[in-house]
C-alpha cells in the first residue's frame, strides 16, 4: 500500500509507535486512529499548501490519493463510528424530536429566489410538522459576478424584486411560519478562491470553463466554497444545541419550486441516511446540481470539503462540466447517487423580467426545464422566459 503511493515507510513505524495502538485487541480503536491522522495529515500538509498557493509542491501535494485511499479502506468500520456520533442526539432536540431539516443556499443575491421557496417549500414543511431550519449565504447585491451561463434579457434582481434584501425582513416571515432562519449573510462579499487555485501540475477541472481563465469556472469554486461554509454552520449548530438534521437540502440561488416536496417519501427510503437524491434529466453526464437532497450522513461525507479537496488528484475528478464533477466528487466519496423523477423535485432555473404593468413576475429558462411536471393543481404551470 505504501510503496503504490509513495508513503515513507517510516510514517507507518510511527503510526505502530503510538500508545494508541498498545492493544492489539482494540482494533477499532487502531482504526480510528489512524483515519484521524491520516485526516490531520491531509488537512495539515496538502489542503493549507493548496490556499496558500504553494508552488513548491511536497510528495504529499503530489499523492494525495493514498490519503483518500487510506481512509475509504477504513470506511466500514469509521461509518459505524460517524453513524452513532450523528444519532446520539436524535429525538433530543428543544423542538420534541420532530425531524429536522436544513434548508442551504448559497449564491448571488441579485439570483437569490427566496420569498417563492419560502412559500413552496420551507412553509408548507413547517405546517406539514417538520421542524425547518434556513441557512442562507450570498453575494451583496451588485457584487457578484455578472457572467450568466444561461442568461436572460432585461432580467432583474431578484432580492430587489423581492423586497427582501435585509434579514430582519427574512427573520419575520420564519417567526410568522413557525420556521427558523438558523443564519443569514446576504452580503458576504465575493470568495476569494484564486490562491487555491494550483500553480503547477493542476488537475484537469471543468475543461468546458476551465480555471482561472474562464469567469464560470470560477463560480463554480466560489459557490463550493460558500456550501463548505454553510456545512460549517449546520455542524456547529448541530453541536450547540445537541441535534442533528435529518435531511439537507442543497437550492440553488435561482432555483423556483413549481410544485410540492414530499419529504415523507425520502425519508421512507431506508438507506436515504448515506444517499443523494438529483433530478433524472438535464444531467449533462453527470447529475443535475441544481437541487441536491442530501441524507445527513451523505452530506457529512461530501459538504465539509467540498471546496477544500476541489483539487484532489482524482481521476474520477477530471471532468469538463460541474455536472460530471458532482458525479465524480460522490463516487470518489463512496456515497449513493439517486436520480429520481422531476415531480419529487420539481425545481427549475428562473429568473424575474418586468411584466407589461411594470411589475415583476418569475419565468422559467427553457433549457433548463426538465420534461413531465404534472398538471395537477399542486404543481404551477412553467412560464418560459423569451430568450431573445
Amino acid at each position: 500500500f505504501g510503496s503504490r503511493h509513495g508513503v515513507p515507510l517510516q510514517w507507518f513505524h510511527c503510526f505502530a509507535n503510538l500508545p494508541l495502538f498498545v492493544s492489539p485487541t482494540d482494533g477499532m480503536k487502531a482504526k480510528l486512529g489512524i483515519f484521524m491522522l491520516a485526516s490531520g495529515l491531509y488537512e495539515n500538509c496538502f489542503v493549507s499548501s493548496e490556499r496558500r498557493g504553494l508552488s513548491n509542491r511536497t510528495w504529499l501535494m503530489r499523492h494525495p490519493l493514498w490519503v483518500v485511499d487510506l481512509i475509504q479502506l477504513l470506511t466500514r468500520e469509521v461509518t459505524d463510528v460517524q453513524a452513532s456520533h450523528l444519532q446520539q442526539w436524535q429525538g433530543t432536540d428543544v423542538k420534541g424530536g420532530r425531524p429536522k431539516i436544513a434548508v442551504l443556499i448559497a449564491g448571488l443575491a441579485d439570483r437569490l429566489i427566496l420569498a417563492p421557496k419560502i412559500q413552496r417549500l420551507i412553509k408548507p414543511l413547517a405546517a406539514s410538522g417538520y421542524d425547518v431550519e434556513l441557512l442562507i449565504t450570498a453575494v451583496g447585491m451588485g457584487q457578484g459576478s455578472k457572467v450568466v451561463w444561461t442568461p436572460v434579457p432585461n432580467s432583474l434582481s431578484a432580492l430587489g424584486s423581492e423586497h427582501l434584501h435585509v434579514a430582519g425582513a427574512i427573520h419575520a416571515l420564519a417567526e410568522r411560519g413557525k420556521w427558523t432562519l438558523r443564519f443569514c449573510d446576504l452580503d458576504s462579499g465575493p470568495q476569494e478562491v484564486l490562491s487555491s487555485i494550483p500553480i503547477r501540475n493542476r488537475p484537469k477541472r471543468l475543461m468546458a470553463y476551465p480555471l482561472p481563465e474562464h469567469e464560470t469556472g470560477l463560480n463554480v469554486l466560489r459557490r463550493f466554497k460558500a456550501i463548505e461554509d454553510l456545512m460549517k454552520q449546520v455542524q456547529d449548530a448541530e453541536l450547540k444545541d445537541k441535534f442533528t438534521y435529518d435531511l439537507l437540502i442543497l437550492s440553488k440561488d435561482d432555483d423556483h419550486w413549481l410544485g410540492p416536496l414530499n419529504v415523507t417519501s425520502f425519508l421512507q427510503d431506508a438507506n436515504h441516511v448515506s444517499r443523494v437524491y438529483s433530478k433524472n434529466c438535464l444531467g449533462y453526464g453527470g447529475i443535475n446540481d441544481k437541487t441536491l437532497l442530501f441524507g445527513r450522513h451523505a452530506a457529512e461525507v461530501v459538504l465539509p470539503r467540498l471546496f477544500s479537496d476541489f483539487w484532489m488528484q482524482r481521476p474520477e475528478l477530471e471532468t469538463s462540466n460541474t455536472e460530471a464533477l458532482w458525479q465524480g466528487i460522490l463516487k470518489v466519496r463512496g456515497v449513493e447517487s439517486v436520480p429520481v423523477d422531476f415531480a419529487r423535485l420539481p425545481t427549475s432555473d428562473s429568473v424575474y423580467v418586468p411584466g407589461g404593468d411594470g411589475a415583476p413576475y418569475l419565468c422559467q429558462k427553457p433549457v433548463k426545464l426538465c420534461p413531465g411536471l404534472p398538471t395537477t393543481d399542486a404543481f404551477e404551470h412553467p412560464v418560459l422566459c423569451n430568450m431573445r
